[in-house]
């Protein structure tokens, strides 16, 4: 059982590295939450206004389709599995500057023949501070909860990974509303340290547990072109910048190895398409495309 959960566990993290926030403006998400239209003048809003009204401090919210709702096919440790993903959803709560990204409902897959299923919650939730006219992260958390089914077997997977004491906080370069005045080829490297704390509980296996772990966080980010016009599911967006990011991610031996992520970013919006090349999964490029936002260039 635990194969299933090591090869779900890194895919679905994975994705989740893909989307740092941000189609028609909408006022429901749809899970019975109302969304005020807002206006920014960020490529990746962390603050902006009510579009009707000019009051600040408007709460944000993101839904992205991943791979158009298709199943993925990974390998990891030796283990091949066809994936299908629910939508990532990422909200913003200005007032106290937490961006959280979740991913939430069924998975299903077949591993060697034998078919799996199960549920699974994930959500990574960054503490954003806010300097010099800059955003950065100063602590990251990751929480699981996933159950699986396979083979006449089942088990759980419950815990949390943080990262903590980021010094610098770490910035988040897409969080700028000067994006486009950057040359095509413009490259900056970010780079933080901290500690990393786990604790995690899995059905028939030790905990895995981890204190203050040192870790750096280094992402190297490039401009490979800007757009005046790039269309998403039927949706034209205006004044778009594409860029690539190059970080790592942990395998399932733990080590770090590299991944490479597109972003295509309109400003007042944020992210409307990334693409994730996950290596580390042995898999297909994996795409992300917004569907639903209440950040509006209208």
């Amino acid at each position: 059982m635990k194969r299933y959960f090591v090869g779900t566990l890194l895919f679905a993290a994975a994705i989740l590295a893909g989307c740092g926030g941000g189609s028609s403006s909408s006022d429901d998400t749809g899970g019975g939450t109302a969304y005020a239209a807002a206006v920014s003048t960020s490529f990746s809003p962390t603050v902006a206004k009510d579009q009707a009204t000019g009051a600040q401090d408007v709460p944000l919210h993101w839904v992205y389709a991943v791979n158009n709702g298709q199943p993925i096919t990974v390998s990891v440790s030796g283990v091949s599995a066809s994936l299908s993903v629910p939508s990532i959803e990422v909200k913003l709560a200005p007032t106290d500057l937490k961006r959280v990204a979740t991913i939430s409902g069924p998975v299903s897959g077949d591993v060697s023949g034998t078919s799996y299923s199960g549920n699974v919650a994930l959500t990574v939730e960054d503490d954003l501070v806010q300097s010099n006219g800059t955003t950065a992260s100063s602590r990251e958390a990751l929480g699981i909860d996933l159950s699986l089914s396979a083979g006449g077997e089942s088990g759980t997977v419950q815990g949390n990974v943080t990262v903590d004491h980021l010094s610098p906080p770490y910035e988040w370069f897409l969080d700028r509303s000067d994006l486009d005045q950057l040359a095509v080829g413009y490259t900056t490297t970010i780079s933080s340290s901290g500690v990393t704390n786990a604790n995690i509980a899995i059905t028939d296996a030790s905990p895995i547990v981890v204190t203050n772990a040192p870790v750096t966080v280094t992402d190297r980010w490039t401009v490979v072109a800007k757009l005046d016009t790039l269309s998403v599911r039927g949706k034209a967006y205006t004044d778009v910048v594409q860029l690539t990011r190059e970080t790592s991610l942990p395998d399932a031996s733990g080590n770090l190895v590299p991944v490479t992520i597109q972003y295509w970013v309109a400003k007042g919006v944020g992210m409307v398409k990334g693409v994730g090349v996950y290596n580390i999964l042995n898999s297909a490029d994996v795409v992300y495309e917004l569907t639903e936002t209440n950040l509006t260039q209208d």
